[in-house]
C-alpha cells in the first residue's frame, strides 16, 4: 500500500513511528548553577503518544490523515 504524503507529495510506503515523552519535573544540583532549568516528569505520569512522520520529508502526519488511511 502506498500513499501520498500530504506535505511533500511523495509516494510513501511506510511511516516513521516514535514516542515522545511529555511532562516536567524540576531537577536541582546544589553544586551547579543552572542557567536554564532542566525539567522532567516521574515515569508514572509520563505520556508517550505515538508520532507518525513521513520518511521522506520527516513531517508529522496529522491524525485526520491517519484515520482516512485506516491507521488509527
Amino acid at each position: 500500500m502506498s500513499k501520498e504524503c500530504p506535505h511533500c507529495k511523495e509516494k510513501i510506503e511506510y511511516l516513521e513511528v516514535s514516542k515522545q515523552i511529555e511532562g516536567t519535573r524540576q531537577l536541582s544540583d546544589p553544586g551547579f548553577i543552572q542557567i536554564y532549568p532542566i525539567q522532567w516528569k516521574p515515569p508514572e505520569e509520563q505520556k508517550e503518544p505515538l508520532i507518525y512522520t513521513c520518511h521522506v520529508c520527516l513531517a508529522e502526519i496529522e491524525d485526520e490523515t491517519l484515520e482516512a488511511w485506516g491507521l488509527k
